[in-house]
Formats: C-alpha cells, structure tokens, sequence
C-alpha cells in the first residue's frame, strides 16, 4: 500500500529512525545517510511567554518615585539635600603713619605783617599692604578716626606766642571724609582745597591746623592699586599757596620769618571698603552627594538605549548673607554622568545663578531646565520668586548608552562675584550662603530623529540538541503581542548557536504599536542557519510623534510565541 507523508512528518519522523536500527545488520556497504527537506516545518520547542520586563521597579530606596504630572501618573527621577558655604570673612588692613620733611617757609615782614614769598610744595606718602586676595579694587575705605596734621614751626624766627596766620589757602591730601577740624576751616573733599580764616602761634612758636576722618576716597586721591604686592598707595601733593602773618597786640613780629612746614598723617586702620569683591566660597557643605542611580532598573542598560528626558528640572534655593553689603552672590552649576565604562559626560547650564541684595535675608529660588516649569509641575517650596535658568544640555543627562551610575551637582566657581559693595565690613566674620536642591525629572521621553530609543532584549535557549542538526535557510517567528507602553516599537529575533553566539543572517522584524493588545507580528531570520540552540529577541522602542511619559505598569509580552523552519535535515539510518 502507498503510504502519504505530510509535508511535517518526514523530519520528524527521522528524529526516530535514529532508534529504529537493527544491531544485527551489516550496513558497512550500505549508504545510510539521508537528507531530508522540509518546510514551514514547526520546530518541536516550548517557549513560555517573554515579558520584556516592567519598565521600572520600585523598591523603598529607589530615588525614582511614582507622581502625578499631568493628571497622569508618571515615574520621576528625584533626589533632595542642603548646601551650605563656610563663613565669608575679609581681613582688614592698614596704613603705617607717615610724614614729609621740612620745608622752608619764609615771609616777607613790614609793618607788623607778612605775606608768604613763594608757595611751598611737599609730597605725603601712604600705603596700605596686606590687601586681602578678595579684594579686586577699592573706590573708599572707611577707617577707624585718623588725622592729617598740617605744621608751621616758627621758632627759630622768635615769633612771639599769639601771632596769627591768616588768609591760609592750601592744597591737601583730597578724599577725606572729615569728622572735625579748626573753626573757620573748610576743606573741599573733591580737591583738596583747604581754607583756613587764621590759626595762631603757640608758646612752643608751632600752628597745628588738625583734620580728623574716618573715610578716604581713594578715587579722588588718586591712589594706586597694585595687584601683584597687595598695596594700595597715596602719593598727594601738599601746598600752601597763601598766608599773612600778623603779630599779636603789644607785640612786633622779627624782621624776618623764617619758618617750617611738615605734614603728618596718623595711622589708618580700615575697617571697611566699597570697590569690587571677588571671593571664592568653599567648604564641604557645597559638595552635594551624587545623585545614585546604580539602582536603575536594567530595562534601560541594554547597548543602544539612549534616554533624552523633555524637561528634567534642578531646583535650587539660595541666600545671600551680604546683602547689606550690596554683594552679589553668583555660581555657574554643571551635572556630570558618571558612566559604568569609566567615562564621564559634564553638562552645564548656558546661565549663572545669581543672587542679588533686593531680597534682604531671604532666599532666591531657581530652576535649571531647558524649559520653564509652570504652575503645578513646580515643587511647593520653591514657587515663590522662582527665576528660570536655560540649562538646555540638562535633557542628556541620561543619555550616551547604558544610563550612568551616579550624576554629580556641582557649584561651579561659587563666590560673591566682582560686583560694586558699598560698605562691606571687614574682619567681620559673615555666615555662609545656605539653600536647598532638589533634582526632579519626569520620565518624559524626548522624540524625534534625535530623541529617545530604548533597546530591550533576552535569550530563550537550551533547545534539544537534534534542532542542531537542521540546517535551515529561514525562520519564522510569530507572537502576538500585549503592550501597555504608550510607546511604538521594532521587534527583530536572531538566531543563537549552541555557544551563544549571535548569527550573521539577514534580520526582518516587525513593527509594534503603542499600547498594542494581541497584536500577531512576524519576524524572519534567513541565511545559513546551523548548530541553532535558541532565539535573542530585541525589541527597539521609542516616541512617535509626540513626547510619552513612563508611567507604573507598563510592558510588553510576546504570548503564542511559533517558530517555523524551512531548511534540510541530515541524519544516518
């Protein structure tokens, strides 16, 4: 009788011709090799359904957390912490005393007066050194009270103790702030210009024409500033321009006066300056922790995922201890991925923050993103006063490849920055700046040719060792697919050798819908396909048209999963 085989059969029954061999025959001179063709052959393995993982899964230490953003839930990235700066001090500094020499004065004497001959020119000298580093340039000093002494010493001409100069026009040290000076004295601080209605002789034959102050416009006095030796110096032009000696009643002047003129100037013990500062702010407290994601889940490690958030937020609250002081505090900020193959990426926002004085001893609140969060997006503590800093690179903090272990925050270059402060104490020991940060990045993903692809991919092996002697020349693998990811994606299926190694063959996959629910997909592997042992599967997913947010329970499942072969069976009778 003629037998009908299937086009099925014949494969699978020379799985058990192998057994079927009497031993008590001589095949020697007998060919018992055959080869056998079949296709659409379906290959004789179970494989249970593939759940391509949740997308994240949470644990009581996870810094990702489940929100509410948009009326939806969404998983978000967050991590929180305070930051603070070691006090701000600048050291005071000061000038030592100092003197002119003498110089000649003579008047020309007749009938009981006389008039000053030539004017008489000196020049006083001062420097402040040990200038602390902070500061960059010093318009004024305020100091504690010092004096500038002009000296007339007529003594050795006899002048009789009572005479008077009158009508003194001098030029002086300009800048000075004074506090008092001889009634009928009046000094012009833009100048220097110094008036003095009459000042007379004492018993020792001196006038001392005295000028207290407790500030020096080193502007107006023309005072240099020199960077490389820390020293601030005054060199001024001292004039009497003018005078009239007149003896005192019952007395005759000399018939000639020949006097000295020195000028004197106290020590000046700054206690505070207006100009530029420039200083650096440091300590411990502004090393934020890094952000560690080592927990992340492996969903988004696989070679290929790139993940580009929408709108990852840093926020940021900071106080400006100088603000009496007119001081701005100022810092650039940078975030840089730390990446499992030793490499790192540094990320850095366009804009500085900048804390200016208009809020007293309250605090400024930023947010760096590379879009403004509005309304209810915004964390509650830091609503108030928000300012908006581009940070546009922040979007790729993610990406790169496998998601980095650990993101760190850094102030870059903090200090109270060279700005105008008016004012600012010196020695006084200030507070450093405090704040809060708090990183917050939604699971949006970014979309587009340039947005965000995640790869997921897994192994179904250790298939029966006689699959491995078929040699196929194409694969069919059919599922039906269930999807709650509001994301498309593309399924492909590559061979694997009893060695797992991945097959060089020619790959078709299949298109896979957003949130697709039993949808049937065929994926092809063709080539020369021998030694198989199994099937890696990778599903590539990413947005559509329009941004997605990751939300709890969503992943995708391969059910039904068929595999047809089509290809040669060799096997001995």
């Amino acid at each position: 009788m003629k037998r009908h085989y299937t086009k099925y059969a014949a494969p699978l029954a020379a799985l058990a011709l192998t057994g079927c061999i009497d031993d008590g025959y001589d095949l020697s001179n007998i060919d018992t090799s055959s080869e056998l063709t079949f296709k659409d052959l379906i290959l004789p393995v179970n494989i249970d359904d593939v759940e391509l993982s949740d997308v994240v899964d949470l644990n009581d230490n996870s810094k990702i957390k489940v929100m509410e953003i948009d009326g939806k839930k969404a998983y978000v990235i967050t991590d929180k912490g305070a930051l603070s700066s070691d006090p701000i001090k600048v050291d005071r500094f000061s000038s030592k005393g100092a003197a002119t020499d003498w110089d000649q004065v003579r008047f020309s004497s007749a009938s009981g007066s006389g008039k000053l001959e030539y004017p008489v020119s000196q020049t006083l000298s001062f420097s402040f050194g040990n200038i602390d580093k902070a500061i960059v340039s010093a318009e004024t000093v305020d100091c504690e009270p010092a004096s500038l002494d002009i000296i007339i010493d007529a003594s050795a001409s006899g002048v009789p103790e009572g005479t008077t100069m009158r009508g003194i026009s001098m030029i002086v040290t300009p800048g000075l702030s004074i506090t008092s000076m001889p009634e009928g004295c009046a000094y012009d601080p833009d100048y220097g210009i110094m008036m003095v209605d009459q000042a007379s002789f004492g018993s020792d034959g001196r006038i001392i024409i005295p000028l207290h102050f407790n500030a020096v416009n080193l502007v107006k006095a023309t005072a240099r500033f020199d960077d490389s030796s820390r020293t601030i110096t005054v060199n001024s032009k001292i004039w009497l321009n003018e005078a009239t000696v007149l003896a005192a009643d019952g007395s005759e002047l000399p018939s000639e006066i020949n006097a000295a003129m020195k000028t004197d100037i106290s020590d000046i013990n700054v206690t505070a300056f207006s100009g530029e500062l420039n200083y650096p702010l440091q300590g411990h407290g502004l090393d934020i922790p890094p952000i560690n994601l080592d927990y992340f889940p492996y969903f988004f490690s696989e070679p290929g995922t790139d993940l580009k958030l929408v709108n990852p937020q840093l926020y940021m609250s900071l106080d400006n201890p100088l603000w009496q002081s007119y001081a701005t505090i100022e810092s650039g900020v940078e975030m840089v991925a730390n990446r499992y193959d030793g490499t790192t990426a540094t990320y850095s926002a366009e804009d500085m923050l900048s804390v200016g004085n208009a809020l007293q001893d309250e605090r400024q609140n930023f947010v760096l993103s590379p879009k403004e969060p509005k309304g209810a997006d915004v964390p509650e503590d830091y609503r108030r006063m928000l300012q908006h800093v581009q940070f546009t690179s922040l979007q790729d903090v993610l990406s790169g490849g496998r998601v980095p272990y650990s993101i760190d925050v850094r102030l870059k270059d903090p200090r109270a920055f060279q700005r105008s402060v008016s004012g600012f104490s010196l020695g006084t020991v200030y507070k450093g700046i405090e704040g809060t940060y708090e990183f917050f990045a939604p699971m949006t993903l970014k979309n587009g040719e340039d947005g965000s692809q995640i790869i997921y991919h897994t192994h179904r092996t250790g298939w029966k060792s006689d699959i491995a002697k078929f040699t196929i020349d194409s694969l069919k693998i059919e599922a039906d697919v269930y999807s709650t990811i509001p994301l498309g994606g593309y399924l492909i299926a590559t061979p694997v050798d009893s060695e797992g190694k991945l097959m060089d063959v020619n790959l078709e996959g299949a298109q896979v819908d957003a949130k697709a629910f039993d949808q049937h997909v065929t994926v092809t592997a063709s080539g020369v396909i021998t030694d198989l042992n199994g099937i890696d599967f990778i599903a590539i997913i990413r947005p559509g048209n329009r941004e997605e947010t990751l939300g709890p329970d969503q992943k995708i499942e391969l059910k039904n999963i068929r595999i047809k072969a089509n290809g040669k069976y060799a096997t001995d009778l």
